[in-house]
Order: C-alpha cells, then sequence, then structure tokens
C-alpha cells in the first residue's frame, strides 16, 4: 500500500508541474504583451504630453 501511495503522489506531482509549467508560459506570454501594451500606453503619454 506504501509503494502505491507513493508511486500516487509521484504521479501527482508530476501533473502538477506540467499544469504549472503551463501555468507559466500562459502567464509568460500575458506579462510579455501586458509590457507591450504599457510601452505603448507610456509612448502615447509622452506623445500626448508634447
Amino acid at each position: 500500500r506504501g509503494r502505491h501511495g507513493l508511486n500516487h503522489s509521484t504521479e501527482f506531482i508530476r501533473k502538477y508541474s506540467c499544469f504549472i509549467r503551463v501555468i507559466e508560459r500562459v502567464f509568460s506570454v500575458y506579462q510579455h504583451c501586458y509590457m507591450d501594451v504599457h510601452e505603448i500606453i507610456s509612448k502615447g503619454g509622452e506623445c500626448n504630453e508634447r
């Protein structure tokens, strides 16, 4: 039983790490887009100020 429980937890960790990897990839893409939008807004603000 202990060995099966350990194997189950290992499988859970493997799925969890894969899930985290997907989340990080989505977040990195979202963060990159957010930075682009922020840069465009800040540049637009500079143009508006000038």
